[in-house]
């Protein structure tokens, strides 16, 4: 996995590259396999990365596909992160709108369930 603007391979928390592989028995000529990255993606915000590919047949690279400006290849994530927009060191609002919602939500939830206790008892 490689970072489109800087054309490095994307790294995790730990600084290690990013990567995943699957094996499979191709069944026909043409196909494809599902390939399952798992990552923080919290530091993807606002940026664009492209996978690349190796295949290989009893340990030996037989083809490869790493093109960086292979656009059907690439995987753009969203601006930002829109909690932490919300969120800044010492921030009250974001304590209020929480408290807010969590009232709201306990008074939906004992409505439902005062709602809920008079029908069963007509």
């Amino acid at each position: 996995m490689y970072d489109v603007e800087t054309k490095e391979q994307f790294k995790d928390a730990n600084g290690q590259p990013v990567t995943a592989e699957t094996s499979f028995t191709a069944a026909e000529e043409n196909g494809s396999v599902d390939v399952t990255f798992t990552l923080d993606t919290s530091n993807l915000y606002g940026k664009q990365v492209v996978v690349f590919e190796d295949l290989y047949s009893n340990g030996q690279k037989v083809t490869s596909h790493a093109d960086i400006e292979d656009k059907s290849q690439t995987v753009s994530y969203p601006g930002t992160n829109k909690i932490t927009e919300w969120i800044q060191t010492g921030d009250k609002d974001i304590l209020l709108i929480l408290l807010l919602m969590t009232i709201g939500m306990g008074l939906l939830i004992g409505g439902m369930y005062i709602r809920k206790r008079k029908v069963h008892h007509l």
